[in-house]
């Protein structure tokens, strides 16, 4: 399970302080080396980091990738997911986001989307799939864009569940031979309106509720305000 492992915190480059695991859109220049073709090339890639040790890049594995919204509590999220055998990355994005909604609709429009996984100690896992906009949640999700007070809980919400280490619970499989996952990590799709989190862990020893009890209540305490830091 997920919790048997040692919390993976990505630095900010800027604060070099411990942030909520980032995701975030680039571009195609990232990936000289894609053999994608060029009119896919040409398309937004949202890429995440994350921890290679809970994620086994064995290509041999079954595979699925696939989207949709799941409900965190105050918040739901739009979530973009990549399975390889028992193991799932996903992508948490915010539905008020209006800079998710245009890059949504530049994958709609070539009917591709495209995901790429980074990790500190192994190549980049890059992955596109057909794509449309005909999932229910993703039409209704998209009147989240006039509620001014959404992002503030998406933030809080999204960020809970990837610090307390719960999508393992939220999450299913998507592969049959695979029916119970082993493991399953998250990050939080920052953009300019959605900002990333950065949270302050203790370096000396985790409590006796571990290291992801340790950084959720870190969390909670400091209120949860974006790019502030944590004292």
């Amino acid at each position: 399970m997920n919790r048997e492992s040692t919390a993976y915190w990505p630095k900010d480059f800027a604060t070099d302080l411990p942030m909520v695991p980032p995701g975030e859109f680039t571009t195609f220049k990232e990936y000289p080396h894609s053999t994608q073709p060029a009119r896919i090339r040409k398309l937004p890639v949202l890429r995440g980091w994350f921890d290679s040790k809970r994620f086994d890049l064995n290509l041999n594995l079954p595979a699925h990738v696939g989207w949709g919204a799941v409900n965190l509590g105050k918040a739901t999220t739009l979530t973009f997911r990549i399975q390889l055998g028992p193991n799932v990355l996903y992508w948490l994005a915010n539905p008020a986001d209006p800079h998710v909604w245009a890059v949504i609709d530049k994958w709609a429009a070539t009917k591709r989307m495209v995901l790429a996984a980074e990790f500190p100690d192994a190549p980049p896992l890059l992955i596109g799939r057909d794509f449309e906009l005909r999932h229910p949640a993703f039409r209704e999700l998209r009147n989240a864009l006039g509620d001014e007070t959404y992002t503030k809980r998406f933030i809080a919400d999204a960020s809970q569940v990837i610090v307390s280490d719960d999508m393992w619970r939220i999450a299913s499989s998507d592969i049959a031979d695979f029916p119970m996952l082993e493991h399953v990590q998250a990050c939080l799709v920052r953009t300019s309106h959605t900002q990333g989190v950065a949270v302050l862990v203790d370096e000396g020893a985790p409590s006796a509720e571990g290291p992801f009890a340790d950084a959720a209540r870190a969390i909670m305490t400091a209120m949860l305000r974006p790019d502030v830091p944590r004292h």
